[in-house]
């Protein structure tokens, strides 16, 4: 049987996006100063948890022949595409110095 390609489950695919919702209370609890800083410590360690292992992004991973990098979707800035040896491209490119820089401009 055919699918659409949405995700079916519990939330319908808007699960992968519970970071927006953390991003954006964390926003309100920087405005509302009855938040303490433990509230702010907590969204923000979720926000950053989201944003590395689950955000929906573009693998960017080195390819030859190609100046920005491998094109296909990924989950989260640290993990790779579906191509195994993307992830370790991408880790290798945390732990070299001289590589941090292309890392980060992506």
């Amino acid at each position: 049987m055919a699918t659409s390609g949405a995700r079916s489950g519990r939330f319908g695919g808007l699960g992968q996006w519970w970071g927006v919702l953390a991003g954006a209370l964390l926003i309100a609890a920087w405005i509302n100063e009855a938040a303490g800083p433990v509230v702010i410590v907590a969204l923000s360690a979720l926000v950053l948890l989201w944003s590395f292992f689950q955000a929906p992004v573009t693998c960017g991973a080195p390819v030859r022949g190609r100046t920005d990098g491998c094109r296909n979707n990924a989950t989260g800035i640290l993990m790779g595409c579906h191509i195994h040896q993307h992830r370790w491209q991408k880790l290798k490119m945390l732990i070299f110095r001289r590589r941090v820089r292309e890392f980060c401009s992506g």
